[in-house]
């Protein structure tokens, strides 16, 4: 078994609440902003990204991102995301925390995910084939849920791997928040020179 495997196991059986230690996403845990994180929508009054004083662990000198999806159209999603490089083959394990505020208009019939989508380039530009999620709303407002620990495989061809926090609403019009805490994309081992880990 793989350092890597052997460590989230453990976290996983101490009931450790982050796994972004080890994760190539930079600022996963939103301690004190967005940054490292970009917006993406079809138009920017589809989006809002704020930072919230709100942290999944409790932590006061942390938060998290609220993300607000304000299309006007139906099943439309925007998404707070950070490009990082992958490797075709090689398996990554990704996951974060969701929260839905409770509040006029929001429907736990929307969903949050955590998602990851592969590029044949570096910069994050061409895709190859569709986001893969893990998520969907949690069974309650106002309570943080955990999605993840998730393998997932490189496609063939990557060379980039968007990590995204999208929220999605089913119905035109309206609102809806979605909050996201301990991002992370763990690599695979990394591979030292002399053979030892």
């Amino acid at each position: 078994m793989r350092t890597r495997d052997v460590l989230i196991l453990a976290a996983t059986a101490l009931g450790c609440t982050t796994l972004h230690a080890q994760s190539s996403v930079v600022n996963g845990d939103f301690s004190t902003d967005l940054s490292s994180w970009f917006a993406a929508s079809d138009t920017e009054s589809e989006i809002t990204v704020d930072w919230s004083p709100l942290d999944s662990n409790g932590d006061v000198d942390s938060g998290s991102a609220l993300i607000g999806n304000h299309s006007t159209g139906p099943q439309n999603g925007v998404a707070l995301q950070q490009c990082l490089p992958a490797i075709a083959g090689e398996t990554y394990i990704y996951g974060g925390k969701i929260r839905v505020p409770s509040g006029a208009g929001q429907s736990l019939d929307n969903k949050a995910f955590v998602s990851v989508f592969w590029f044949s380039d570096a910069n994050c530009s061409i895709n190859i084939g569709g986001p893969v999620s893990i998520g969907g709303s949690p069974a309650s407002f106002d309570i943080w849920v955990t999605k993840g620990p998730s393998d997932i495989v490189a496609r063939d061809g990557s060379h980039s791997v968007l990590v995204r926090a999208l929220v999605t609403k089913v119905d035109a019009g309206g609102d809806f928040f979605a909050a996201f805490d301990d991002l992370y994309l763990i690599p695979p081992d990394p591979v030292f020179a002399n053979g030892f880990e």
